[in-house]
């Protein structure tokens, strides 16, 4: 998965920004513009203006059935390689499906702005579950899935930030438009209380 992430971007920086999402981006794949639009439909009326996007993974992680994952590392951009300067600066989050021939493809792309970063990237690190593969059939998992879904929804009506913060993971990582990603839960609480409030949601499939 992370190599395809490199393929991808690497595929940006030889053939352009819009080719390499044409070219990685699930048929079904979502971006948001700022709503859930299909990908290829959005990338492919946009012509190749020379679009410079730089980026890289920092973190990712697997799902147990080795089918399904997701990274996340900062990312910055600038009209064109002959700027000088890059003028804008933020944090992608691509969610990858393996597909039936196998290759690997974006579900889901969406990001964040934040400040120009200082310092390094963080090294690249993996989340890979260990042991054996889950015997419980999809059906069971589906249904405790929703289950738990349904549960966070409605907690979500009276309080967004608490409702995050009691179904997340120790781990969770929290982004915002114009801030740095918090990631664990202490760090996620002062930008989840900043933006809490009662929260609808609406499962589109």
């Amino acid at each position: 998965m992370v190599d395809a992430e490199r393929k991808f971007y690497q595929t940006g920086q030889e053939k352009g920004t819009r080719a390499a999402f044409l070219a990685f981006l699930a048929d079904d794949g979502i971006v948001f513009r700022p709503g859930p639009l299909n990908g290829k439909e959005v990338w492919g009326k946009r012509p190749e203006t020379g679009f410079d996007l730089v980026w890289e993974p920092t973190f990712a992680a697997m799902a147990r059935s080795a089918d399904f994952g997701y990274d996340t590392g900062p990312a910055k951009w600038r009209a064109s390689k002959k700027e000088e300067k890059f003028t804008g600066y933020g944090q992608f989050v691509s969610i990858w499906k393996k597909q039936t021939d196998g290759s690997w493809k974006v579900a889901l792309d969406c990001g964040i702005e934040n400040p120009e970063p200082t310092g390094k990237p963080e090294m690249l690190r993996t989340v890979v579950p260990g042991g054996p593969r889950e015997t419980e059939n999809f059906d069971t998992a589906e249904k405790g899935r929703l289950e738990t879904q349904q549960k966070f929804t409605q907690a979500a009506r009276t309080d967004s930030a608490l409702a995050t913060l009691k179904f997340a993971a120790p781990e969770i990582r929290v982004y915002r438009d114009g801030h740095f990603p918090s990631i664990g839960k202490d760090a996620a609480r002062p930008l989840l209380d900043a933006t809490a409030g009662r929260m609808t949601f609406e499962m589109l499939r």
